[in-house]
């Protein structure tokens, strides 16, 4: 029975994926995405679990790509090139008034702060809202899903997880959570009831 559904922000409830950006970085720059990929990946990971911020980044992969700090315009990028999964929220809407919901993210607080602003009042359909930068620990870190889940008091088996990242999905299937990757956003509806509509059956 399902009784809590926990889901990611960037790549399901917000459109949006980290290689757009290294693609843009490289577009910039002119250089290809292998030749700064690490550093542009170490520099997210430090801004996601509160170690960096933001000035510091830009300014490390500005120095790195050649490139003015602006140029490297890490939230305004997102900010232009992302957008809601307004069918996935409106199923979400519908089961936050038969089971518990939360969301559950790798983002840093800048970032964060502007799903913040897209989402709105959709914000109020999630009773827990998880970020790593406050959590001190990423995705797939055994310890996030322990630290989301128990305060909902539930079995791992009562819970579904939904992660654009094969990855982050495996690490919570090894808990026993009911863990499945999202990745088309144009069959949202269809994939939900083959995916998580026999817990919702039994939830009802």
């Amino acid at each position: 029975m399902l009784k809590l559904a926990m889901f990611d922000i960037g790549g399901v409830l917000i459109a949006y994926k980290g290689s757009w950006y290294r693609e843009y970085l490289s577009s910039i720059s002119g250089m290809e995405e292998e030749e700064f990929h690490a550093d542009v990946d170490a520099g997210i990971t430090g801004m996601e679990l509160g170690s960096l911020n933001l000035e510091l980044f830009e300014r490390k992969i500005a120095d790195r790509l050649g490139i003015a700090a602006k140029e490297v315009d890490y939230v305004g990028f997102f900010e232009k090139n992302s957008s809601l999964n307004y069918e996935l929220l409106d199923f979400i809407r519908g089961l936050h008034s038969r089971v518990k919901t939360a969301w559950l993210s790798n983002i840093d607080p800048y970032r964060y702060a502007s799903a913040e602003r897209m989402l709105g009042e959709r914000k109020e359909f999630f009773d827990k809202r998880y970020a790593s930068f406050a959590m001190g620990v990423r995705k797939p870190e055994r310890q996030i899903y322990i630290s989301a889940v128990d305060p909902f008091a539930v079995r791992y088996e009562e819970v579904s997880f939904v992660d654009d990242l094969e990855e982050n999905v495996e690490a919570a299937a090894k808990l026993g959570i009911n863990a499945v990757r999202y990745s088309v956003f144009k069959d949202a509806e269809s994939w939900l009831e083959e995916k998580i509509g026999a817990m919702l059956g039994s939830s009802a």
